[in-house]
């Protein structure tokens, strides 16, 4: 019974450090810029007001994540000028 749960252990921190590793903290970074910019364009030229409060909460929840993703950056120090 321990052996499972050690070996679970060990395979949910690998699972974790393969999520954040360089190269998928950049590609969500360069992920979300994109779908901040269609949204900020989408928001531009919409006139019904439901779907302008829509695009806004999405914005602010992609703002949130690219939040998170710099944070990431700066906590390993991965340098990310040229996305």
């Amino acid at each position: 019974m321990r052996l499972y749960f050690l070996l679970r252990f060990i395979f949910e921190v690998k699972n974790i450090n393969l999520c954040y590793d360089e190269k998928n903290i950049l590609e969500n970074i360069k992920k979300i810029r994109g779908d901040l910019y269609v949204l900020e364009n989408k928001l531009n030229y919409e006139t019904n007001s439901d779907l302008i409060d829509s695009y806004i909460y999405e914005i602010k929840a992609l703002q949130m994540r690219y939040k998170f993703y710099i944070g990431l950056c700066k906590e390993k120090k991965i340098k990310f000028m040229n996305l």
